[in-house]
């Protein structure tokens, strides 16, 4: 009991530490090991072997970092949006002057 829990508080402090460095390839590797743990920890709840109020309190905490990974990650889906964009408009200037600058030498 003890040790599943205690994986699982470990799992959700690495979210967050994750998290608070935009690390998305850590959380990825940490989001695919969230399952197989919770659906252990509902077995020893099944079991009689934890209580599920316990279980109820850390499966809380992991919603409330699953759910700021998740707007963390819209975030930086949206800068990086707005970079790429940036990045169009700066090629299609630079395409152009030089269009102009060919047309002008030619």
């Amino acid at each position: 009991m003890a040790l599943l829990l205690e994986q699982l508080d470990t799992l959700i402090d690495d979210m967050r530490q994750a998290l608070v460095k935009d690390d998305w390839e850590a959380l990825a590797v940490l989001d695919g090991n969230v399952r197989p743990l919770v659906e252990s920890l509902m077995a020893e709840v099944q079991d009689g072997l934890v209580s599920s109020a316990v279980v109820e309190e850390r499966l809380q905490a992991l919603l409330v970092v699953c759910q700021q990974a998740q707007a963390g990650a819209e975030n930086a889906r949206d800068q990086a949006r707005s970079a790429l964009e940036g990045m169009r408009r700066t090629s299609s200037a630079a395409r152009t002057y030089q269009d102009v600058s060919r047309g002008r030498s030619g």
